[in-house]
């Protein structure tokens, strides 16, 4: 479900895989299995959704949005380098943080010492609800984990219109709403290429939860076949 088809996963020597039916999240979350465990998996399949309407609308008063925990593996002190970088072609550029974690007080110090105080507003960790309410008012979603087992939030963002650029980690199809860059540097310029353009905010839904139960219905089924 994450982060154990990393290395270091103990209990990964006392599966018997003749005996183990295993999913992965996505075809990235597969490949880390792999190159780390000599494993694939017997299936790959993505978790769901939850089903959140609210309006789609152009009118976006936030530039760049960040949702995540402030914890290492989700490296937000990067976003906070990056929109420094954008600041320079974007004086008023208007970023938002959604979360909280052990480096908090951190991300606070570096958004005072690159004199941010204008351009990003911590929300601090907030429900659901108010995360896509967040969305729909935000056009891109800049998400700077150097790690995912899937990545919900890229399905939540598009679900609500906006764009994402992220590392090339979870899951993730490269599109024009979906679009992935490999250093700091990168992603920058990707989100300078994205805010130069004339976006479109249109909904894509790109996880159906009816495929996910119909493909976990089958292993069921192909287990008591074999059984």
């Amino acid at each position: 479900m994450g982060q154990d088809v990393n290395q270091g996963n103990r209990v990964m020597r006392f599966i018997d895989y003749s005996k183990t039916c295993i999913v992965t999240l996505c075809r990235f979350h597969d490949e880390t299995f792999f190159a780390n465990y000599g494993q694939q998996a017997d299936a790959i399949i993505p978790m769901p959704i939850k089903d959140h309407k609210y309006q789609i609308t152009n009118e976006r008063t936030i530039d760049i949005l960040f949702v995540g925990s402030f914890i290492a593996v989700k490296q937000p002190l990067q976003f906070v380098e990056i929109i420094a970088k954008l600041k320079n072609n974007y004086p008023t550029i208007n970023a938002v943080m959604v979360g909280e974690g052990n480096l908090l007080e951190e991300v606070k110090t570096e958004i005072s010492k690159l004199q941010l105080d204008n351009n990003i507003r911590l929300l601090g960790q907030v429900s659901q609800d108010v995360v896509f309410d967040t969305m729909t008012k935000a056009k891109i979603l800049l998400h700077t984990s150097k790690f995912e087992g899937q990545c919900l939030v890229y399905a939540e963002a598009l679900s609500q219109g906006m764009n994402v650029v992220s590392y090339p980690v979870g899951w993730f199809d490269s599109s024009e709403k979906h679009i992935t860059g490999k250093s700091v540097e990168e992603l920058t310029e990707r989100v300078q290429q994205l805010l130069s353009q004339s976006l479109r905010f249109q909904e894509e839904k790109v996880i159906n939860t009816d495929h996910i139960v119909e493909a976990y219905l089958q292993l069921y089924k192909g287990g008591e076949n074999n059984a």
